[in-house]
């Protein structure tokens, strides 16, 4: 706390830029507009800590534990986020633009219009999240967890949804265009740019309500939801 009244942590001069944290205890942390770009913060424990409008782009967070961490406002292009836990953890109004969030553990966090523009999402666990207004535009989504997620008015413009789950997901207002590939999608040939190609995009007459609502008569949803007791824990915990 010296170090941060003396401004030492946040701008161009932090000593924190690039630093190794790997491990570090954050716990309850309280450092609003830190700068922490590109330091290594592997496994370290951030839970309950405030960053908001912290710097965070290209940060290592593997691994890390950020259970009901405040992020709001934070950079985060670049960032990993590789089966860290975010669970209550709160991102809203923050930039995480070809960010990666593989197999990250989110359950009910708070992402109010954070920007994932090119973002890897696969398999993450976003089950209940708030993501209100979220800009998901051209990010990978496979296998990921929306169940009971908020996605609404999110952006969806060319995601990648295949093998998604959104069981019980809120998608009123949310944006597609027919770039935006459907969670049963199969994968078909890969274009002349090497781009790979599928069978089912959306279009106008698409009801997401087939993803969405069990009740449906043509109801889809991926074979992986029954398979693990994770995702059923879930709903457990609600």
């Amino acid at each position: 706390m010296q170090l941060y009244r003396e401004g030492k942590l946040s701008g161009e001069g932090s000593i924190l830029r690039g630093k190794n944290l790997m491990g570090t205890n954050w716990q309850r942390a309280v450092l609003p507009e830190v700068n922490l770009e590109g330091a290594n913060l592997r496994y370290a424990d951030l839970r309950d800590s405030l960053l908001i409008r912290a710097n965070l782009t290209k940060i290592d967070f593997r691994g890390a534990n950020l259970v009901g961490a405040n992020l709001a406002g934070a950079k985060m292009a670049g960032i990993s986020f590789f089966e860290a836990n975010l669970g209550r953890a709160i991102l809203s109004g923050g930039w995480a633009n070809r960010a990666s969030f593989f197999m990250a553990h989110a359950q009910r966090a708070k992402m109010l219009g954070i920007k994932f523009d090119h973002s890897d999402l696969q398999e993450a666990d976003l089950h209940g999240a708030f993501m209100l207004r979220a800009d998901l535009r051209n990010s990978l989504l496979r296998d990921t967890n929306f169940a009971e997620a908020n996605l609404e008015k999110a952006t969806l413009y060319g995601a990648g949804l295949m093998n998604a789950n959104l069981t019980g997901a809120n998608l009123s207002g949310a944006y597609f265009d027919e770039k935006t590939i459907m969670p049963e999608a199969q994968f078909v040939n890969f274009d002349k740019d090497g781009r790979p190609l599928f069978d089912k995009y959306w279009t106008p007459d698409t009801e997401m309500s087939r993803y969405t609502n069990p009740n449906h008569p043509d109801f889809w949803q991926p074979a992986w939801v029954q398979k693990y007791e994770w995702v059923k824990r879930n709903y457990e915990e609600d």
